[in-house]
């Protein structure tokens, strides 16, 4: 199995007698020292080639002396000054090759199940939240009743008259325009012929988020008003309204004016019955006659 026999003379030749007085076999020699039976072979008979560079053949002649017991400097001098000592290697040495094979398989390794694990669950969450929001949207846009006038008319109808009461200062100027007479006003709920006779209206300051919902359930608004805007809603009453900022919010029936009472009103927020006759309620009890 070997190429040769070791020079006599040589560091391999005292290897190789180290070796055989310990009675280990090249074999066992190369399992202790993790290594392939070749190497031990290449260093015993001098063919240093077989090791690499320089570099590698002396790591391996001083890890092989250790094993032995013998003198690791003695061994090296010894093959420094042999004759079958290769020259220098200007070559690149393997171990730095290996680095950037290494490199390249790491760049194109698969992926750990636990990232496609981890990948595919945000994928089925975005989807889920997309869905969601598409539902959502579909059924506000289904339940919302259809306005006969467009937002941009509210501003354009000529306030008549404001809200509040003469002498009492309101939050703002939330006034009622005037409906036009082929027309219901924006927001109205009914038929035009009905008017706003009976009716809740509401006009609005400041930006606030409503809810209204008639007295079979139905909603009739779901939406964020903005200044200066005001709806009104047909019955059947009592009307449950939702008010994200009640402040802002005026409210009258068959033009009299309906007081959100404030202690209905928690941190600007308020969620009552109003009533035909104008009486305002909390959704948990109460009425409060205005």
């Amino acid at each position: 199995m070997s190429g040769g026999e070791p020079v006599a003379g040589s560091p391999g030749a005292a290897l190789a007698a180290a070796r055989e007085a310990r009675g280990l076999t090249a074999a066992q020699a190369a399992e202790q020292l993790r290594l392939t039976q070749d190497v031990i072979l290449a260093m015993e008979e001098g063919r240093y080639q077989a090791l690499g560079p320089p570099v590698f053949a002396r790591g391996h002649l001083r890890k092989y002396a250790t094993l032995l017991s013998q003198s690791a400097d003695e061994l090296l001098r010894d093959y420094e000054s042999s004759s079958v000592r290769v020259a220098e290697s200007s070559l690149i040495p393997p171990a730095s090759a290996h680095t950037h094979v290494k490199s390249e398989h790491r760049r194109h390794r698969r992926p750990q199940p636990w990232v496609l694990a981890l990948a595919a669950a945000a994928a089925v969450v975005i989807a889920a939240a997309g869905w969601w929001y598409w539902q959502g949207r579909t059924a506000e846009q289904s339940e919302s009743p259809p306005t006969s006038t467009p937002a941009t008319e509210q501003h354009e109808a000529p306030p008549p008259a404001s809200f509040g009461a003469p002498g009492q200062e309101e939050p703002g100027p939330a006034v009622l325009p005037e409906a036009a007479p082929d027309r219901a006003p924006a927001g109205q709920t009914g038929s035009t012929e009905t008017g706003v006779s009976g009716g809740l209206m509401l006009a609005f300051s400041g930006p606030c988020w409503l809810e209204v919902y008639d007295a079979d359930g139905a909603r009739l608004a779901f939406e964020l008003v903005e200044p200066g805007e005001f709806r009104s809603f047909a019955g059947p009453a009592p009307w449950r309204v939702v008010l994200g900022n009640a402040p802002v919010v005026s409210a009258q029936i068959d033009g009299r004016r309906v007081p959100i009472p404030a202690d209905l009103i928690i941190q600007n927020f308020a969620t009552v019955s109003i009533a035909a006759s104008g009486s305002v309620a909390s959704m948990s009890g109460g009425a409060r006659e205005s």
